[in-house]
């Protein structure tokens, strides 16, 4: 899902996937190890959750946690062997998956967790929706893809490809504002965005295959042009 980098970074997306931990969150100790993804509960009340993510791998590892639409709500990304991170989401009632990526490659280890219970911070409802297609190497979008700032889009992303494919967007600062994990051939997924600043936005996919290069180096990558 993501690049490995030397230093250990806590990604935040819009909303605001990981928070700082939040005196009055619900705590979830979480092991990640080199074949599972394992939180101490799987049963949650709706509202603020901290989950504190160890990594017993012995690798580098990850922590996402999905709505079933594969769309990320929060992310501890870089995790070195021993490390403890954590991450503070807010969630509304319904299901999610908790996955841990040992070595930051493949698919990772999903555990299933259910929310229930009024509270938390809701997907804002779209203005439209816009389809994109992931193929082996590059993203079919439709031939003007202009948005107005202060807009709200629902990206529906389908895989036509061979190979597992993502869809981040990330804005003019470079800094990630929301993404589609990683998802497998003929699967579909979607993400909710708000545009709260004008620019040009890019669209990749930086996934790897075989140890090839990341697909956006293939060509997997297009721009999104936000305007007043």
């Amino acid at each position: 899902m993501r690049r490995m980098y030397p230093l250990l970074a806590l990604v935040v997306l819009v909303p605001p996937l990981g928070a700082c931990s939040s005196a009055s969150a619900t705590r979830i100790a979480v092991s990640g190890t080199d074949s599972a993804c394992t939180p101490t509960k799987t049963d949650l009340a709706a509202g603020d959750i901290t989950f504190d993510f160890t990594n017993s791998a012995g690798d580098v590892n990850s922590m996402y946690v999905l709505r079933p639409d594969a769309s990320v709500v929060g992310t501890v990304e870089n995790v070195s062997t021993g490390a403890q991170r954590a991450l503070t989401v807010s969630l509304v009632a319904g299901d999610y998956n908790l996955v841990c990526q040992p070595g930051q490659k493949g698919d990772g280890f999903r555990t299933a967790i259910k929310v229930t219970g009024t509270g938390g911070e809701a997907v804002p409802e779209a203005d439209r929706a816009i389809s994109i297609i992931g193929k082996n190497y590059k993203f079919e979008i439709p031939a003007a893809l202009s948005v107005k700032k202060g807009e709200t889009i629902k990206f529906v992303f389908k895989n036509e490809g061979t190979v597992n494919h993502e869809m981040e967007i990330v804005d003019p600062n470079r800094q990630p504002i929301g993404e589609v994990a990683s998802i497998a051939p003929k699967a579909e997924g979607a993400v909710t965005i708000t545009f709260e600043q004008d620019g040009i936005y890019v669209m990749r996919c930086i996934l790897t295959t075989d140890n090839s290069k990341p697909h956006d180096a293939l060509g997997m990558t297009s721009q999104i042009i936000v305007t007043e």
